[in-house]
């Protein structure tokens, strides 16, 4: 009874996030001591899933994803193994680098190599990690922001004073994580599309061991692995933490999209947008927060009053709105009357002589929705606005009346 009470006092709500941010990782592993095991692995993922695989007993690149192995000719494979066959016998070197910094002999070693990258569909590059371990501790890794490497360990001190000194490798290395990883990333990504991005609903079960212990919401088996976890309470949301509260206001402040605002403070996107809305009085809207000041906007509008035709986004936070511009007549009817009678007199013209007149469109509906011009800035009640008509002909100061 117990149980079914609870049950319908708290539900579990599960959502899963789609993969804005995309990730592209090796890992390679050389060891020695270690029986039945191969002395140097590698493996490639994309989004923590294996896509390719190499280790020294079979001696070559293999796939390990379908679409990885239709997507990609044979030469492609020879490549990736001609690579890796290269790079096994510099971790076993490594190995007995180690062993002697370390002042070790025999046993049981490993040394691994972890580099990657990751992007953003929204913002672009978010990370890149190139970073070395030895039996199981860190021991160096490159920090992006100083493009300097940093040492947990005075053992790797020779290799980071090594390594720093060799700006031009460090520059190949910035070059590699910013682009060609990227390049690489995205190509990956679009040969598993359909895979990457297919969705597993998760299997949710609500556990606890007796009605004073606390309840655990347990998901398991869900794809992909960004997932929400929301707690209600008779059909409300749980309440946001303190310190979540915090990253919210301190990032909506920076003018942060909700989205990223939301993966920092790991919560629903939805509750950081009611968390900033509540707060906001007599704000209805969502979104970033206005960054401009008064006085910004001051300089803004005359900017726009200025030259009514710029392409200024912030003018429709101001009041002016981005509209196609009216037709300002050119010639009046006594005008409209000469020109028409000069017409009939030239009526025996040739195509080619009709050629060179400019004609004046001085209809009053608009005939083409095809090539309206540029767009102009104007308030309500500025249609008629001298500055914000447009003339009815390209050059008006050419045509003679």
């Amino acid at each position: 009874l117990l149980i079914l009470m609870f049950v319908f006092v708290y539900n579990c709500n599960v959502c899963l996030v789609f993969p804005a941010t995309h990730s592209l990782q090796y890992v390679y592993s050389g060891s020695s001591g270690i029986p039945n095991l191969p002395e140097f692995m590698t493996v490639g993922l994309v989004d923590g899933e294996p896509f390719t695989y190499y280790d020294s007993n079979i001696r070559r690149e293999v796939p390990r994803q379908e679409w990885m192995a239709k997507a990609v000719y044979a030469a492609y494979w020879d490549q990736q193994t001609q690579i890796s066959m290269n790079t096994e016998p510099v971790f076993k070197n490594n190995i007995e680098i180690a062993k002697m910094r370390f002042n070790q002999t025999g046993g049981i070693h490993t040394v691994q190599w972890m580099y990657g990258c990751e992007w953003d569909d929204e913002i672009g590059v978010t990370g890149a990690v190139h970073q070395y371990g030895y039996d199981g501790s860190d021991f160096i890794a490159l920090d992006f922001r100083t493009m300097t490497y940093v040492a947990p360990v005075m053992q790797a001190i020779p290799t980071k004073q090594k390594w720093d000194s060799n700006r031009a490798e460090l520059e190949n290395i910035k070059s590699y994580f910013t682009q060609e990883c990227i390049d690489w990333l995205k190509k990956y990504v679009s040969y598993g599309k359909c895979t990457l991005e297919r969705t597993v609903r998760p299997e949710v079960s609500l556990l606890q061991k007796d009605p004073s212990s606390p309840v655990t919401c347990h998901a398991t088996g869900f794809f992909p692995k960004g997932i929400v976890v929301t707690w209600f309470n008779m059909g409300k949301t749980a309440d946001l933490t303190t310190g979540q509260k915090s990253i919210i206001d301190t990032l909506h402040r920076m003018g942060k999209p909700q989205k990223f605002i939301a993966k920092e403070a790991g919560c629903s996107q939805s509750a950081v947008s009611k968390h900033i809305n509540g707060k906001s009085s007599g704000r209805t809207k969502c979104g970033r927060r206005r960054c401009t000041s008064r006085k910004d906007d001051r300089g803004l509008q005359r900017i726009i009053k200025q030259r009514r035709f710029k392409n200024l986004a912030d003018g429709l936070e101001m009041g002016y709105n981005c509209r196609v511009p009216q037709v300002k007549p050119l010639l009046n009817l006594s005008q409209c009357r000469k020109h028409l009678n000069w017409a009939k007199e030239k009526k025996d013209w040739t195509v080619g002589q009709w050629s060179k007149v400019l004609f004046s469109n001085e209809s009053k509906v608009c005939l083409s929705f095809g090539n309206q011009g540029p767009r102009v800035w104007r308030k309500t009640g500025e249609e008629q606005n001298p500055s914000c008509l447009r003339s009815s002909v390209k050059y008006p100061q050419s045509v003679m009346i």
